[in-house]
């Protein structure tokens, strides 16, 4: 942990045998390194030393009502916020405060800020800047941002969100890196059906529009501080929905986070409707354990910090299992590295609002309600165990002065020698351009892109000899994805090295990602059934790994038909296991329990299962039939559950009725279509025991559809894009910042071959004599000062600085 002060420079020398390399340069050489760029925190140091945080709500976010001027502040009941009660907040072991801040109604006709509101403002920031806090700066309840026609008032929108932050950025250009920027608080369709889920695209997109245009306004600014300050982006609502999170177009600055809500599991923390909350079950960890593990794919592995602004959970008298939640709350986001900010309204008991008592500290007394404290003090408990690592790393030990709105923590580091060679710490990219991966509750095809599975399964290990025709069948009336009946010989003649490699190659020729599965073990509860199933696949694995392109591997079908999870969850670890000792690196689905009618065992069971899987790429399936997609609020109940895991989940399996009631397939893909999930009919043909009616084709060749075929090809007509593997498009190439020779290492020779390129284009530049010439691609890895576009000294100097530890990332801004 290194915080760092613009206002002191720390002079590097280069060690003798850099100076000796350089100065047989043409160019002059750089005996000493200035690094004012270096003295400023990364991101994700930002996070860690934010810790932990508390909320300032209900205070300068209240609006409506008669109060004007001041005195909205204390219109929504709080008392006027005092630097005791944020002193009280930094002596309770809280390091970050969240200030919430609702402007609108203090602008004039010309959106000027009112002078007074803005130094009130001011004011309360300075009480968190003066005891050495972080402090979150927002936009909150703005009533021109949430708002129903919120898809198509982008262009209206856009002068006054300008106008307001160039404002709020000018008054604070003189702060620190410990005051934060956050855009908006929870911009979503205010009144519509779906103000809180399922947000249409044009309204995604004026957010997304409105966090890049807040990032570049930022970084425009004149002050260095502001072009180096720490900005939080949320996506639609703030959702911790990974649905609506995995649409967020995260800005490419280095210095961005994602801002999250995440009052989860909802059932436990805020849901009126749940008659008890008195225990804090294993499902609800599970699901808590989700959301968390789903952030940290999807944005943590991917270098994108993240904040989750928000969060808590109300006060139902449930003392002891608030204090559990907070315990595995705040540890897990510490293991993964996300700073938590608890929501506080000063509201510890309401009879009218029983999911809004958020209360903890007594603003009027400062001190700490009784019901409430008890969860504070896990809080901060798991925040200073030294036990549990910040992102899994040791703490570093910094020396530091109190930092004000102008001066700022002050570190001193020692300066690493430059070594032979140095590999560049960055978070390493979902790789891309091999096998299917997951990415938060996405599945990405083999480029790296989101893929949504719309197709059938097809009974090859009955009908051998029409799988051909069925697949290239299928493809025609569009689908993407086939899903295959195979077996493992248990009860039905194994399917074959050669069977499997036709039946890879016909979806390949049309276009089609490939899901294998073993029957045989159907309906059993025996976890031997399962694990030969595994090892089956095992015996498989060379044709598997080649194909992992396009081959999912759903290791058994429906195998577990007991409605509970227990069982399921430990013989899915063991086929996982099985699998993976086995040799085998393919994506894996797993079908649910209850013959894969259950779920809920998804949702209850599914994190665990998923961090089972040592590569972190199992998805999982769920088929839904008469028990489990009967009518629409069993379909949305059960997919709910199930995607709490935090994982993909799919539907493998459905129909539109069958043996012992109706089956709604128009809810099943409507609500699959809403949360972006994956879903295959079954079946093409051969149905026969009286559920013939589950044929999609009267024939092989799909000449005539049944009843269920027309309804389920004209849902999906248009709409089943390939994977983009087989459209032609290539998957980017990420640049390594900063190994300008592609040898695999940041090292001193690529800060020299600039400054061979530079002097001397003739023999080293993209099209130079020498052998080891810069290439394009080294260019693109060489130009990681990113405050200059195009190959310059700074690059090579941006290297020696992240070679010498006094940068800890490329790229940078120097």
């Amino acid at each position: 942990m290194r915080e760092k002060n613009k206002f002191i420079k720390r002079v590097v020398s280069l060690s003798a045998a850099a100076l000796c390399m350089l100065t047989s340069l043409k160019a002059a050489p750089t005996t000493q390194l200035t690094a004012d760029a270096a003295d400023y925190m990364t991101a994700f140091e930002i996070t860690e030393n934010m810790k932990i945080g508390w909320n300032l709500g209900n205070t300068l976010d209240s609006h409506g009502g008669f109060a004007t001027g001041l005195a909205t502040e204390t219109s929504w009941g709080n008392p006027k916020t005092t630097k005791a009660m944020i002193d009280a907040v930094k002596a309770k072991g809280f390091n970050t405060v969240r200030i919430p801040t609702t402007w609108y109604n203090h602008l004039d006709g010309d959106n000027n800020v009112d002078p007074q509101w803005m130094a009130r403002v001011k004011e309360v920031v300075d009480y968190g800047i003066s005891n050495d806090m972080y402090v979150i700066l927002n936009l909150h309840h703005e009533d021109w941002i949430d708002r129903g026609d919120l898809g198509t008032a982008y262009d209206q929108m856009k002068p006054r969100f300008i106008k307001l932050w160039t404002q709020i950025a000018d008054t604070f250009k003189d702060y620190d890196q410990h005051l934060i920027f956050e855009a908006m608080n929870e911009p979503r369709a205010k009144g519509t059906s779906h103000e809180w889920w399922g947000p249409q695209q044009n309204e995604v997109d004026t957010i997304n529009k409105l966090d890049a245009d807040f990032v570049q306004l930022i970084r425009s600014s004149s002050s260095e501080n502001n072009k180096n300050r720490l900005l939080m982006v949320p996506g639609y609502c703030a959702s911790a929905d990974s649905t609506i999170y995995t649409r967020i177009n995260v800005p490419n600055d280095e210095l961005v986070a994602v801002s999250i809500h995440a009052y989860v599991p909802y059932d436990f923390t805020m849901n009126t409707a749940v008659g008890d909350h008195s225990t804090f079950t294993d499902q609800y960890k599970s699901s808590l354990l989700g959301t968390l593990n789903g952030l940290k794919s999807t944005f943590i592995d991917r270098g994108v910090p993240v904040v989750i602004g928000e969060m808590g959970t109300s006060n139902f008298n449930n003392t002891e299992a608030r204090v559990q939640w907070s315990d595995t709350y705040i540890t897990r986001a510490k293991e993964i590295g996300i700073p938590c900010v608890l929501w506080d309204n000063n509201v510890v008991s309401s009879s009218q609002s029983a999911g809004e008592c958020h209360g903890y500290l007594n603003r009027s007394s400062c001190t700490w309600y009784s019901v409430s404290e008890p969860v504070v003090n896990k809080m901060i408990e798991v925040i200073n165990n030294d036990s549990i690592l910040w992102a899994g790393k040791p703490k570093t030990t910094t020396t530091s002065t109190t930092s004000t709105s102008t001066t700022s923590t002050t570190t001193t580091t020692a300066v690493t020698p430059i070594t032979t060679t140095v590999t560049q710490q960055t978070v390493t990219p979902l790789p891309t351009g091999s096998g299917m991966m997951v990415s938060g509750q996405q599945i990405l095809d083999a480029n790296g892109n989101p893929f949504v599975m719309r197709g059938i399964n097809v009974a090859h290990a009955w009908y051998k000899n029409n799988t051909e025709q069925s697949i290239k069948a299928a493809a025609a009336k569009g689908t993407n994805t086939i899903r295959v009946v195979c077996a493992d010989g248990a009860k039905w003649d194994k399917t074959s090295a050669a069977e499997l490699e036709q039946i890879i190659g016909w979806c390949r020729e049309n276009k089609q990602i490939c899901i294998l599965e073993a029957h045989d073990a159907t309906g059993s509860d025996n976890i031997a059934d399962i694990v030969k199933a595994a090892e089956y696949w095992c015996e498989m694995k060379d044709i598997l790994n080649k194909n992992k392109d396009v081959v999912i591997l759903n290791i058994a079908n429906e195998w577990y038909g007991q409605w509970n999870s227990g069982t399921w969850a430990e013989g899915a670890k063991s086929a996982i296991k099985t699998a993976r000792d086995g040799g085998i690196e393919n994506m894996i689905m797993i079908d649910s329990a209850g013959w894969g009618q259950y779920p809920k065992s998804i949702g209850e069971k599914g994190a665990e299962v998923f961090a089972s899987d040592p590569l972190k790429n199992t998805v999982f399936s769920a088929h839904l039939y008469e028990y489990a997609g009967g009518n629409a609020q069993q379909v949305k109940e059960n997919l709910d559950s199930a995607l709490s895991c935090g994982a993909p989940v799919i539907v493998g399996e459905f129909g539109y009725k069958h043996t012992d009631g109706d089956v709604d397939e128009a809810a099943i893909m409507s609500y699959c279509a809403e949360k972006n999930m994956g879903y295959l009919a079954w079946s093409w043909k051969g149905n026969s025991g009286g559920v013939e009616y589950l044929d999609l084709s009267n024939d092989w060749d799909g000449n005539s559809l049944t009843e269920w075929g027309q309804i389920f090809f004209g849902e999906i007509a248009g709409k089943a894009s390939p994977a983009t593997n087989y459209s032609g498009s290539q998957p980017v190439e990420k640049p390594v910042y900063g190994d300008t020779n592609c040898d695999g290492t940041v090292e001193l020779a690529d800060a020299i071959l600039i400054m061979q390129a530079l002097a001397n284009p003739d023999k080293y530049g993209t099209s130079g004599s020498d052998s080891n010439h810069l290439t394009e691609k080294g260019r693109t890895n060489g130009d990681c000062d990113t405050s200059v576009k195009g190959l310059t000294s700074n690059d090579a100097l941006a290297i020696q600085l992240f070679l010498l530890h006094s940068i800890s990332s490329l790229p940078t801004s120097l």
